[in-house]
């Protein structure tokens, strides 16, 4: 019997031929080609968001977590999903359930370091030898009486005030130190600040405030429980020698450009849509020529542009014609030594074929014949090779940059029972899996490790940057145009936070290559982190109109701070109504509402900015989280030489964000534990921001709600100070604002007064035009940009039978008649709040409406509610014209619709915290008591 060939289908016929037809050579590219390969569909891949099966795993479990407890602990569906994960003889057991304190995903600064000399003063926890507020029989406590707050990771701090240190400031000797007043609370977190004494320089001043809510202390207790505090701590601002104790290269801009007016970007030029590309043009390609000839072999290649930049024409296998590029390369690297053109284009192909060291010594031997005849050579060329090079230097310095290790022993001495087979250690230092998963189970004992015991690696890889940004500078001088080189150049400037230097260095960019929209967006980057938001938004509306639209929606994209349902109504718009939906989600958020611009919307075009140039595409995880959350606080790396790079970005307290990225790769993904940890924050905290560029503080006022003198509307009125900080003097001025908002967050009126900027208290009223949801009142500096703000809601007045009570105005003690006490009376002392309460007594102002249509009387009296541990206690109160204090007073209505009430409370028995005070009137017959309610604290 014959053997007959079986009959293929037509695409597999097909496909059948094309493969025999190919050449097989043993070429020693042929393995890190096909790695290259691979590393590029792998970098694609990400950008897909293709998940392995593990990785769909975690998220499912965590939804299911979500499902099952609503917003549980992330840390401990974390614990529960990296025990179903963990391999070897353990992986059987069931891990026990632990419900720690949740640890949602918080960016704070971190503390400063107190030294033996710095000045921290704590108010000391207030024990009361008499009875606890609450009530029951309690055991006995034999603990410390009290113990005061301690500071929390103290040895990052350093490069924590670095980092927040005003450059202008740091350059010229300038320091100070700032004594803030925090409100510590019984978790440890900073719940108020206030700047208690000024450094004399009010950049340092804005610096501290902003700094000081990331502080983290141990919480102050009384008597074994928790309890919150204040404390007065000192900022300290000290110059010192910058970079050079770091080991960090100084990165210049090329040079100034001539002063251009940033108001008004009449002087761009209309971007064409193409900027210099990598092959060089028309006099890079001449020199290839020249090397290759005109004959039949060399006009077989493809095109000269296509040669230059390494990359086959479509529909050519791409590694049998580089194999025959390269060779007509070497041929003419023979024929033609002292022409640069052909190493250029050799060390591309190499490049790609994954020959990295191969490409770069082909780099420099070009850079050696233009060292010959510098004149000669076509600036493209020159550019070319110089960037070349800086991209290979700076690929081995982000490989190897914040590499350390973290000794086993450190782990030893800390205990995270949950992280059983987690990882053994390599050569004395924790794996990288261990350091996971204790980074998800024990995120604290971790931390701590990492600051005692956390060992850096890559002080050699400071060279090889110096080495990069030289290439990169030497391409801007041969090409000032050069859209790569100057990229880079720039992007180091905004690493180092160096934001004056990268705006002018963006302008001359813009200049230089005739209006390149990354230039644009750079520039607005910096001006952004300038605190000149209005024209930060003038150069991202220019770049966004000149960018393709692909890469326009990129940055404009608001799918990473999304959650359902918004993110699926968001994902079925086209571009048009996204930026009408945009404008809508963005109108709550923006911080202040008296300047024309919404600086979170422009700090979030920032954020996207920097992640779409700096990471490739802001559909990464790391452009993702970049822009969720912000810049890390620290980042930590394992990982050395070719190995998989695994990173720790850490955003303050709970777990850090782990990465992985593999050898000779830009994108980072996150591994499973990250992933499964960042989407069930996301449900918690989808976005943070800070002050978006701005230093904006928190404002102390009380905003109160009365019926109008008709008695058919209502009015709000605002008691505040003018806080410190923005007291700059007689001379200068404010806008204070009172805003109210409707149901879906738009203003719904606005009032706005201008004052002297000078400490005083304050006061006005606007009329209720409607359904209210909130109420928003801004001091606002239109000299230095600073606004104090403040955002409360505003509930309505809730009716009891035709009865109902106003909000409460907290005063000064006072003493007036029955017939004195009336709205704005002259006796009248607001207080600000804005410090906390010392006297023994405090005073409160309220209407009553409606009462002599229910009953001919009702009773009034008053509780303290302890917002730290929810305990209640009746307090004792005195009306205006009587005599004494005692627990409840009845009244009788004074005719008419309003009733106004003085009372004063006897506040001696409180200890130090924060209380709710709540004024009760019980009316006969009504059925429910009124009550309103206003939270202050107590010294």
């Amino acid at each position: 019997m014959s053997f007959q060939e079986p009959v293929l289908p037509p695409d597999l016929a097909a496909l059948d031929a094309e493969l025999s037809s190919l050449r097989y050579e043993e070429r020693p590219s042929f393995g890190p080609e096909l790695e290259a390969e691979l590393g590029r569909e792998w970098s694609r891949l990400q950008g897909r968001r293709y998940w392995p099966i593990r990785q769909l795993m975690a998220a499912a479990l965590a939804g299911v977590l979500m499902v099952g407890l609503g917003v549980p602990s992330a840390r401990a569906a974390i614990i529960r999903f990296v025990g179903s994960l963990q391999g070897g003889s353990e992986s059987e057991e069931v891990l026990p359930t632990v419900e720690p304190t949740p640890a949602p995903v918080a960016l704070p600064f971190e503390a400063p370091q107190t030294g033996e000399d710095e000045a921290v003063v704590v108010v000391p926890p207030v024990v009361s030898d008499g009875p606890s507020l609450g009530s029951g029989a309690v055991d006995p406590y034999t603990g410390p009486e009290a113990s005061y707050p301690e500071l929390r990771d103290r040895s990052q701090v350093e490069a924590l005030i670095r980092r927040n240190y005003p450059m202008a400031l740091q350059r010229a000797g300038i320091g100070g130190t700032v004594r803030v007043m925090l409100w510590v609370d019984s978790t440890g977190a900073v719940d108020f600040v206030n700047l208690g004494r000024s450094s004399g320089v009010p950049e340092l001043d804005r610096a501290a405030l902003q700094v000081a809510p990331g502080f983290r202390f141990d919480a102050a207790r009384r008597r074994g429980r928790s309890v919150g505090t204040w404390v007065e701590f000192d900022v300290r601002f000290e110059p010192r020698p910058r970079l050079e104790e770091d080991g960090l290269p100084e990165v210049g801009p090329l040079d100034e450009p001539a002063e251009l007016d940033v108001t008004d970007l009449s002087w761009v030029p209309e971007w064409p849509g193409v900027g210099l590309s990598l092959a060089g043009g028309g006099s890079a390609e001449e020199a290839l020529r020249a090397a290759l000839g005109d004959g039949a072999d060399a006009q077989r290649l493809g095109a000269l542009a296509d040669i230059l930049l390494g990359e086959p024409p479509e529909g050519v296998a791409p590694s049998q014609w580089r194999a025959d590029v390269a060779g007509a390369l070497e041929s003419a690297l023979a024929r033609t030594p002292d022409n640069p053109a052909p190493f250029l284009a050799l060390a591309r192909i190499r490049q790609k074929q994954g020959l990295r060291t191969e490409a770069r010594v082909l780099l420099e031997r070009g850079l050696q014949r233009v060292q010959r005849s510098p004149g000669s050579v076509p600036p493209a060329i020159v550019a070319g090779l110089h960037y070349e090079r800086g991209l290979l230097v700076k690929e081995a310095w982000h490989g190897a940059r914040g590499i350390g290790r973290l000794p086993a022993e450190a782990l030893e001495t800390a205990r995270c029972p949950q992280a059983r087979s987690s990882g053994s250690a390599t050569g004395g230092y924790a794996s990288a899996d261990r350091l996971i998963a204790w980074n998800y189970l024990c995120p604290e004992e971790l931390g701590e490790s990492f600051a005692s015991a956390f060992e850096l690696m890559d002080r050699e890889a400071a060279s090889d940057r110096v080495v990069a940004l030289a290439s990169f500078r030497s391409a801007v001088e041969a090409v000032p145009e050069h859209h790569g080189a100057n990229v880079e150049i720039l992007l180091a400037l905004a690493d180092e936070s160096r934001w004056s230097d990268l705006l002018g260095g963006a302008m001359r960019f813009v200049r230089s290559s005739g209006g390149d929209p990354n230039g644009l967006l750079l520039a607005g980057l910096a001006l952004q982190r300038l605190s000149r938001s209005e024209e930060a938004r003038d150069f991202f509306e220019r770049a966004l109109t000149s960018l393709p639209e692909e890469e326009a929606n990129q940055v404009e994209d608001l799918t990473p701070i999304l959650v359902e349902p918004e993110l699926g109504e968001y994902r079925r718009l086209s571009r048009s109504e996204r930026r009408d939906w945009a404008r809508r989600f963005w109108g709550p958020l923006d911080p202040i509402l008296a300047t024309a611009v919404n600086e979170r919307e422009v700090e979030h075009l920032a954020r996207s900015t920097y992640a779409y140039l700096r990471f490739g595409s802001v559909q990464s995880d790391a452009s993702e989280v970049w822009i969720r959350y912000g810049r890390p606080e620290d980042i930590r790396a394992l990982g050395a030489g070719d190995g998989v790079r695994t990173e720790f970005w850490d955003f303050g307290p709970g777990p850090d964000l782990t990465f992985r990225r593999l050898p000779h790769t830009a994108d980072m993904g996150l591994t499973s534990e990250g992933r499964a940890y960042l989407d069930e924050v996301r449900q918690v905290v989808p976005h943070r921001y800070g002050n978006g560029s701005r230093a904006v503080f928190a404002l102390t006022a009380q905003v109160s709600r009365f019926r109008d003198a008709d008695g058919a509307g209502s009015e709000v009125t605002l008691n505040t100070r003018v806080p410190g900080i923005l007291a700059t003097g007689a001379r200068d001025s404010l806008d204070l604002s009172l805003v109210l908002l409707g149901q879906g967050g738009d203003p719904l009126s606005s009032s706005v007064r201008r004052i002297p900027a000078v400490e005083g208290d304050v006061s006005m009223g606007a009329a209720v035009p409607g359904a209210v949801s909130g109420v928003v009142v801004e001091f606002y500096s239109p000299n230095t940009g600073q606004a104090a703000v403040l955002r409360t809601p505003l509930p309505a007045m809730v009716e009891v039978s035709g009865a109902s009570m106003s909000d409460l105005v907290l005063t000064a003690p006072a003493s007036p008649r029955r017939q004195e006490v009336a709205r704005g009376g002259a006796w009248m002392e607001p207080l600000p709040l804005d410090q906390p309460v010392a006297s023994h007594a405090i005073g409160v102002f309220l209407e009553v409406y409606g009462v002599e249509s229910v009953a001919s009387w009702y009773r009034l009296r008053a509780e303290i509610q302890d917002r730290a541990t929810g305990e209640i206690r009746d307090l004792s109160i005195q009306p205006a014209g009587e005599s004494g204090f005692r627990a409840t007073w009845d009244r009788r209505p004074t005719g008419g619709q309003v009733t106004p009430e003085f009372l004063s409370v006897w506040l001696s028995d409180v200890p130090p915290g924060r209380y709710l005070l709540r004024i009760v009137a019980d009316v006969p017959d009504a059925g429910a008591p009124l009550v309103a309610e206003q939270e202050f604290d107590r010294r």
